[in-house]
């Protein structure tokens, strides 16, 4: 497959699943997610980063100092020196900072582990990064090479400032860490078991010992605990007056700022290599981290827990592989599309290069989605948040804006879009799984001991929806709807998009209550349908699109006749086509305005016209941001996907690949340095006019994007689609593609789908074959008593 989509600081590696940064000086510093079931680190390609066990919040092992210059200090740095010479340099580049020119550098961001090689002055290193399947810990493996003609003395030294456990804490008690901090070393580690308060303030102290460390092998012949004697008081990690000296302190005593930092001494003939593995984590006593102390201590285990690793991540990967006639497509949706979705659903928002992991908990909107892209490979974890979303909905039908399970913090309601999205969610899970039992579990209600199903749990959410209806009838925004910065203050104002995500709602809900047997209920739920899309077709919509708000005085938001602020708003679009609100003629006439008005290289803008000026009264806290500036006009990427999906079920596969290639990461990656951030992920949004910046990314990672991406290209291009009774076949391609092949593995069974398009159609199932037998229709019936599945879809 070779080199996919080179720009000018990387390149794609299909093959592998990888990107590969060609050079250390990338725009911004980029990042990579290696975990397991509890434990996360972030890693930069210069080694920078976080790192935490189960809540970032009360349990961060690793610091990061916000603010920070650069962005992504400190991290898991190694520092080599040459004995000879006194030359020292970083085997991740960072923080030494080589010239360029002199190194040769890559970093393969790889699906949960990290590879950065380095070649300077001879000396050729290769660090992996990683987090094994089990323990509460991450390795660092690195290989140091003598790539010179003569024999080399070189000393290195591995660096990592540990964090005081409660990050609130930590950042805003400058007196209280360096004071109360106690480290040792003991049998070739550094031990770090300071106290530390992981509660919220004086009215709410919580203070826990838990036991952080840093070991290796081989042993360590030197160590070094503390901060200040490492670096020297006017130093930065650039230059440590330990590597400059070639010296180790052997020191590590209470008080202070701790580090591990651990020295090893090699002696490299031409051609030779040496290896060694630091392992950094931690336990929250001191029985579990004499355990922890033993894990992976051999290479061998090392070796094989990488290897785990990757099979794992290849395992989940494997359930959806597609090959078509672009390389682009193919390259992202099997790599990284599918990658980063998985790790926003286990994430939701807690930690990125722009969420610190203090101020917010798990959000309900948010989480809900991210369950949707990737249900199909990891199940479990879907199952398990899909359970913590259901407990967040209250006895009275509303939901918690945000909430942790962990720490048993279930916050208030008041965003009145909040309770319409689990309901999609979860129909997509049973479709998936076919667990329609799952509907029948009982889990408890938000601030209550009382328990109910989950399908009692859906019925109250839609009961509140349906009360929450403007003078109108149209539903209305509460605190805000999905667009946060809508916020006008006035809780009646209705929102259009809530009144159409509402109506998708409930379709998803009909269909669940069919599955139960509940006609009564999915009889009077088909009427609300009904309603509600009559009033948005009726009163919302504006002769070319639909409005997006209508405050309770009669002024129109997203119309024609709006003076001032914008005139057309891109959520209610998509998704009324998606909730079935919009069909025919006046859908194809919402899409085809959202693209004239909103449509640009990058996406679909957020509105027409961006607020030039705050106004809390009026329309909310959108105008704090500068015009073309996240929610005020940039390309917001999470709604901007929704148009993928939106002009998918029109049938119109040109278009809806011609969206998707316009976000996707291969095209970020041609402009690279227009867009900055990561261009292996998709980002939050896209800087556009009037800001004097256009084509800047902002917030990778972790984003409603990366679902909806996911979905848009799986279910929406490709259009393959699980439903209760089998796997719908229903393509919506470009029309240039003579065909296009599909591995999906669907409740265990792999399907083998081969799609001809021998008339160049863009959409339409003409004739389908299983297993050799031709079926009516395009839905793959469920097999279960066969591991493989052959499948021909001829459009038509």
């Amino acid at each position: 497959m070779g080199k996919r989509a080179k720009g000018k600081y990387g390149y794609f590696d299909p093959e592998n699943r990888e990107y590969v940064v060609t050079r250390p000086d990338t725009p911004r510093a980029w990042f990579n997610y290696l975990m397991n079931d509890s434990y996360v680190a972030m890693i930069s390609n210069t080694g920078g980063g976080v790192s935490y066990d189960t809540d970032p919040r009360v349990y961060r092992l690793l610091r990061y100092r916000y603010q920070n210059v650069p962005f992504d200090r400190p991290g898991r740095y190694i520092y080599l020196r040459d004995m000879d010479t006194g030359e020292y340099w970083s085997a991740t580049w960072a923080p030494v900072n080589m010239p360029v020119e002199k190194c040769a550098y890559t970093c393969r961001v790889g699906t949960g582990y990290q590879v950065i090689s380095m070649e300077y002055n001879g000396i050729r290193t290769e660090t992996t990064y990683f987090v094994p399947a089990k323990g509460k810990l991450e390795l660092w493996d690195m290989r140091i090479t003598n790539a010179s003609k003569k024999t080399r003395k070189i000393r290195t030294w591995s660096y990592a400032e540990f964090a005081f456990w409660g990050a609130m804490r930590d950042l805003m008690n400058i007196d209280n860490c360096p004071n109360l901090s106690r480290q040792h070393y003991e049998k070739g580690a550094i031990l770090h078991y300071s106290y530390n308060d992981i509660g919220t303030g004086l009215h709410d102290m919580h203070f826990v010992q838990n036991y952080g460390f840093h070991t290796s092998t081989p042993a360590c012949s030197g160590y070094n605990g503390d901060r200040e004697t490492f670096l020297g008081y006017y130093n930065s990690e650039a230059a440590p007056e330990v590597v400059a000296g070639g010296r180790s302190t052997d020191y590590c005593g209470w008080s202070g700022y701790p580090i591990g930092s651990l020295e090893h001494r090699f002696t490299l003939k031409p051609g030779e290599t040496g290896r060694v593995v630091y392992r950094t984590g931690m336990s929250t006593d001191r029985r579990g981290l004499s355990r922890a102390l033993k894990q992976y201590a051999r290479f061998d285990q090392v070796d094989r827990a990488l290897s785990e690793v990757k099979r794992e991540w290849d395992r989940r990967l494997n359930g959806f592989v597609v090959k078509t006639p672009d390389g682009d497509f193919n390259t992202v949706v099997n790599g990284f599309t599918q990658y980063q979705s998985s790790i926003t659903m286990r994430l939701s928002r807690s930690i990125s290069s722009y969420e610190w992991g203090m101020g917010r908990s798990i959000g309900f909107r948010d989480s809900s989605q991210d369950q949707m892209g990737m249900l199909h490979a990891w199940p479990e974890t879907a199952g398990k948040m899909l359970r913590y979303l259901v407990s967040a909905i209250g006895e009275d039908g509303g939901a918690c804006h945000d909430f942790n399970p962990i720490t048993n913090h279930w916050g208030g309601s008041g965003f009145y879009d909040d309770h319409n999205w689990p309901a999609l969610t979860i129909n997509l899970f049973v479709k998936e799984t076919g667990d329609v039992g799952f509907l029948k579990e009982k889990l408890p209600y938000a601030h209550s001991k009382k328990k109910g199903t989950v399908f009692e749990h859906l019925v109250k959410a839609q009961d509140h929806a349906w009360r929450l209806r403007g003078k109108n009838g149209l539903m209305q925004i509460g605190h805000a709807d999905w667009n946060d910065s809508l916020n006008p203050g006035d809780l009646t104002t209705e929102s259009v998009f809530t009144s159409i995500l509402y109506c998708a709602s409930t379709r998803a809900l009909v269909e669940l209550a069919e599955q139960l047997g509940e006609e009564k209920a999915a009889a009077e739920w088909r009427k609300r349908y009904a309603a509600i899309k009559k009033l948005v077709n009726g009163k919302a919509w504006d002769g070319g699109w639909y409005q997006r708000m209508i405050k309770p005085g009669g002024e129109i938001l997203g119309s024609k006749k709006t003076r001032e602020y914008g005139r057309i708003f891109l959520e209610p679009q998509p998704w009324a086509v998606m909730a079935g609100v919009a069909e025919g003629k006046r859908a194809r006439t919402a899409l085809d305005n959202a693209e004239k008005r909103l449509g640009t290289e990058y996406g679909h803008r957020m509105m027409d016209r961006p607020f030039q000026r705050f106004d809390m009264e009026e329309i909310g806290s959108a105008g704090i941001c500068p015009a073309g500036i996240k929610e005020n006009g940039s390309v917001f990427n999470h709604s901007s996907s929704w148009m993928i999906t939106a002009e998918a079920l029109l049938g119109r596969g040109d278009k809806a690949h011609g969206y998707f290639k316009r976000m996707c990461a291969t095209t970020k990656n041609r402009m690279a340095e227009i867009h900055q951030v990561e261009p292996y992920v998709t980002c939050q949004f896209i800087y556009q006019k009037p800001f004097h910046i256009v084509g800047r990314g902002r917030n990778p990672w972790l984003t409603g994007s990366a679902a909806w991406m996911a979905l848009g290209a799986m279910q929406g291009i490709i259009g393959c689609r699980p439903d209760f009774d089998g796997l719908i076949m229903d393509p919506s391609i470009p029309g240039g593609w003579k065909g296009f092949e599909l591995t999906r593995v669907f409740r265990g069974v792999t399907y083998r789908i081969k799609v001809k398009n021998p008339g160049g159609v863009q959409h339409g199932v003409r004739e389908m074959t299983v297993d050799g037998v031709k079926i009516r229709g395009n839905k793959i019936p469920v097999f279960t008593d066969r591991k493989q599945v052959d499948v021909t879809v001829t459009m038509g």
